[in-house]
């Protein structure tokens, strides 16, 4: 069954007509395969497994007859035939997200977010929509098949989150264990204990706070490119059916064209062709992951730095939002607006100067390129903080500071705020002028002097200073 979704989300790619219907098709499906693979690893397998698991293999099954029509007739399907189909496919995500329902609480034990996660999932299959209206889809309604499942096996549903859905293995249709389930299921179990091994220090700071941190998606192995061991941005799947990042097989690609041999990293295959194709519904299900955490994980920051009950905390912190931020402008404005500024301002002067640095890439994420967000810095912080941390004897402080200002002084309205700072201009021309001591810091302080002389009254500081190149 798993090697058919596998396919499935293969063949989706490939159909140009209503291209987005059949991908998101593809990405129900891909998200279903994760919900069963937690259903197989399950501590305390539900008595109905059989039964759920053979219902939603008809369901599969259907689904791929119903795909190879799209795939094996020479001439263009007819727009009523493509509604047939689309409308078939949807009821084939709605019926598999009724099997998903009957998946009773005892088979989550104690990881009630693996049941939240598996229920909303479940709710949104069985509330799918493809764009078909109500007429036409009942009009091509799949025939009912019976789902002999015992209605008292549904226990009463815990509150849903949105599309949490966790699982951490590799869904492969080249893996033979999926053939055999015994197999699959320690495979399953050795899978999840080695990605909890490899990933689990990336979310430490996150792991010492429980309440908040049973919200956020656990890493899944088919994210992680198998060469890079990172998680992919532009998935590509070449012919032995493993995918890769495309920059990285591009690349293993270019290292052996001269052998006459390229053969696929992971099985050892020869290849006889080097054709990437891009995994469109992994690619779709990563940024939905990503986008689904991201805001999560900006509260589980602002948790840690509120408690700040260790040093290591506060960076994990600092570094996660860090990250965040640099993905979208959006990202940036949601970390202002959850409350974490105040928070982040009283890290510029903690004692760890690793912590401080942090704090103040940080603050220069936030404020890069939007005026708007330089004023919410600028108001909510005291700028001759930051003009004393020039003078830091700790170098990566000292950079970090002039960074910080020198993207502040890049709004004409805080030119003015800097340069009415007693003793800033000063300390920034002792700075320029002192170019063998700190040559990186020589050349901010100049490009922050460049950008203050927009003010007249900054221009006049700067001559009482002895600064007299000015323009």
């Amino acid at each position: 069954m798993l090697a058919s979704i596998s396919g499935i989300t293969v063949a989706v790619v490939c159909i140009e007509i209503e291209q987005e219907k059949f991908i998101e098709f593809g990405c129900y499906l891909y998200r279903a395969s994760l919900a069963i693979m937690e259903l197989l690893t399950a501590e305390s397998s539900p008595a109905n497994i059989i039964q759920i698991l053979q219902t939603l293999s008809k369901s599969v099954d259907l689904a791929k007859d119903v795909m190879k029509r799209c795939q094996e007739g020479t001439e263009p399907i007819s727009d009523n035939e493509l509604r047939s189909i689309i409308a078939q496919l949807e009821e084939v995500i709605k019926h598999m997200g009724d099997c998903l329902s009957l998946i009773p609480s005892s088979s989550f034990g104690d990881q009630k977010y693996a049941e939240v996660a598996i229920r909303s999932l479940s709710n949104e299959m069985r509330n799918a929509k493809f764009g078909i209206s109500q007429t036409l889809a009942k009009t091509y309604k799949l025939d009912t098949y019976e789902v002999s499942l015992e209605k008292q096996l549904k226990e009463q549903e815990l509150p849903t989150e949105k599309d949490l859905y966790p699982v951490s293995v590799e869904v492969s249709a080249d893996n033979p264990q999926f053939l055999n389930m015994p197999s699959m299921m320690e495979a399953c179990k050795s899978t999840s204990s080695e990605i909890a091994r490899k990933h689990g220090k990336m979310r430490s700071s996150s792991t010492k706070l429980p309440q908040v941190d049973q919200y956020i998606e656990p890493l899944y192995e088919t994210f992680f490119c198998p060469l890079t061991q990172k998680i992919m941005d532009d998935p590509v799947t070449i012919e032995t059916g493993v995918t890769y990042e495309r920059k990285a097989i591009t690349e293993w690609f270019e290292k052996f064209k001269n052998s006459g041999k390229i053969i696929c990293p992971t099985t050892g295959k020869k290849l006889v062709s080097t054709n990437l194709n891009t995994n469109i519904a992994l690619k779709c299900t990563i940024e939905e992951w990503r986008e689904r955490n991201e805001s999560a994980s900006i509260k589980v920051a602002k948790a840690a730095l509120s408690l700040a009950s260790s040093e290591s905390m506060v960076l994990e912190a600092i570094k996660d939002l860090q990250s965040i931020c640099q993905r979208k402008q959006y990202n940036r404005i949601e970390v202002l607006s959850v409350g974490i500024l105040p928070l982040l301002l009283k890290f510029i002067e903690y004692k760890d100067r690793d912590v401080r640095c942090a704090a103040l890439e940080l603050l220069r994420l936030l404020a890069e390129e939007d005026d708007d967000c330089k004023e919410i810095i600028s108001k909510t912080m005291v700028i001759s903080t930051v003009i004393k941390m020039l003078s830091s004897s700790h170098q990566p402080v000292r950079h970090a500071s002039l960074l910080f200002l020198l993207e502040l002084s890049r709004s004409l309205s805080l030119c003015k705020k800097i340069g009415s700072v007693t003793g800033g201009i000063l300390m920034l021309i002792s700075i320029k002028y002192k170019p063998s001591i700190d040559e990186f810091a020589s050349e901010k302080a100049d490009e922050i002097l460049r950008n203050l002389e927009r003010s007249p009254n900054n221009i006049k500081r700067m001559a009482e200073c002895g600064l007299w190149n000015l323009f």
